[in-house]
């Protein structure tokens, strides 16, 4: 009883070639994104976000007198215009909202990480204080 060999080794060739082509699409994958994502880096020691362009608003809703926590794109933090150290704007803006319930508002340059902007947003919610992004006019198309 003769074997056809010729096309038991076809099936076998394709089905290598279904995994194999699973394989590679998922390495170039990993190297397609993998460099986009910004590693922090062991020299400085600091830890650095992905960082984002935060768009702007076409509907924007304002909130009065609100407890503005500025970060410009030096990372330095103010509250309320006052520097401060970023360990202490926790117990400061605790002090703040006992003297008067209030909410913040987060005023951030859209060149600093995302990781900075989650931190404020974390400690607020700690507080349980209601927080929002300031962000900027979108220029509407003439129409």
């Amino acid at each position: 009883m003769p074997f056809n060999r010729s096309r038991h080794s076809e099936a076998l060739k394709s089905n290598y070639l279904i995994s194999l082509t699973d394989i590679m699409l998922l390495i170039l994958l990993f190297f397609i994104l993998t460099p986009s994502f910004n590693h922090s880096s062991q020299d400085d020691g600091q830890k650095k976000g992905l960082m984002i362009d935060i768009p702007d608003s076409h509907n924007a809703t304002t909130i009065a007198s609100p407890i503005t926590i500025t970060i410009d794109a030096q990372l330095s933090y103010s509250i309320d215009g006052e520097p401060i150290l970023p360990a202490d704007i926790q117990s400061a803006l605790q002090d703040k909202l006992a003297q008067q319930p209030k909410s913040i508002l987060l005023r951030i340059d859209k060149t600093v990480p995302i990781q900075h902007m989650i931190s404020i947003v974390d400690i607020a919610y700690t507080l349980h204080a209601p927080i929002a992004v300031e962000t900027k006019q979108a220029d509407l198309p003439n129409e």
